[in-house]
């Protein structure tokens, strides 16, 4: 398992019972449709909002458009996509070199 992929996990089981936390007391299936803030993809990546803004406009995070009419745009990323995107970016730390 990758930093990252572990990092996410630690991140995530302290945020047991919050609403950014993909576990949960109750086991159902729609967990696997929980959507985050861009706040929240920041803080689970550690990198600026903007950065978030950045994958997103570059088609590498996928989001759910929860606008309500004319007004501004309110994005939420699926936690399964941000999965597939942390997988996709994962390296294996190449082998020492003596």
């Amino acid at each position: 398992m990758t930093f990252v992929l572990v990092r996410l996990v630690a991140w995530l089981g302290r945020c047991a019972g919050c609403p950014f936390s993909l576990f949960s007391s109750r086991e159902d299936s729609s967990m696997s449709a929980r959507l985050l803030s861009v706040t929240a993809v920041a803080a689970v990546l550690d990198v600026d909002r903007r950065t978030v803004y950045r994958f997103i406009a570059a088609g590498e995070l996928p989001v759910v458009d929860l606008r309500a009419g004319t007004g501004r745009s309110r994005v939420r990323v699926p936690v399964g996509g941000l999965e597939e995107f942390i997988a996709s970016r994962s390296v294996v730390s190449p082998r020492n070199r003596r």
